[in-house]
């Protein structure tokens, strides 16, 4: 209600969209409701399907293969591995078939994945950023720059306090920018020695996906001379 002219004004909607307007069933004001406003309450009555969830598939680790070029763990996978083999080289009771040849071959397998896992871990992380790298160091010079800012908060009048934050909060983010540089500048050495060994072409490029990621390439829809349809396929898009 307009407070000088006491006219009443629609302000308050509902928004829905165009293709749920059959779900709503009534939209009223309740004029009866007793509360300290000038507003009126809107109730909306709606028929809501919850969508049951999706079963998504957890997706496949892959083994750190990479260990693998260390002697150390690489000879313990291999003794691991005889040892766990050795148990399973009993020879099959009766004629073998179909069935107690899958079941023999699924135990080899699961053998083999278990130890693999066990011994040299699966791949956390494909891609590499200088803030995970370097993530032990910055919780603690996070951690204490907060310590200083809530002991400004708490303290609001204290010169002593904000000047402390104010120094803290300058240094920390003198300190990431170091740390930022050193690490691209890391990075850049380990590339351009992987691009002067022409043996090692495939490092140089894994090198390169780990910092930058893979390349997604994707088309922008455009519209058609015309401006009225909107062109989505590759070849359509590549001709206008």
């Amino acid at each position: 209600m307009h407070p000088r002219s006491k006219y009443w004004h629609l302000i308050d909607f509902v928004i829905m969209r165009r293709s749920d307007l059959r779900d709503v069933k009534i939209t009223r004001a309740m004029r009866g409701a007793n509360y300290w406003t000038d507003q009126r309450l809107i109730r909306s009555q709606l028929s809501m399907r919850v969508r049951p969830p999706s079963s998504m598939k957890q997706p496949c680790k892959r083994l750190n293969t990479n260990a693998l070029l260390t002697e150390e763990v690489r000879g313990n996978f291999q003794c691991t591995l005889n040892h766990q083999l050795k148990e399973l080289s009993k020879p099959l009771e009766g004629p073998p078939d179909a069935t107690t040849l899958t079941a023999k071959w699924e135990s080899i397998t699961d053998t083999i994945l278990s130890t693999a896992k066990s011994t040299l871990g699966v791949m956390r992380k494909r891609y590499q950023d200088w803030f995970d790298a370097n993530r032990k160091e910055i919780h603690v010079i996070l951690h204490e720059k907060n310590s200083a800012y809530k002991a400004h908060i708490q303290h609001p009048k204290s010169a002593a306090h904000y000047q402390r934050w104010i120094r803290i909060r300058s240094q920390v983010q003198h300190h990431l920018s170091k740390m930022r540089n050193s690490w691209w500048m890391t990075m850049a050495q380990e590339i351009q020695e992987h691009a002067n060994n022409n043996n090692n072409i495939r490092a140089f490029y894994e090198a390169l996906k780990s910092v930058f990621g893979p390349i997604r390439r994707s088309f922008c829809h455009v519209k058609d001379s015309c401006g009225t349809l909107l062109i989505k396929e590759r070849d359509g898009i590549l001709s206008r």
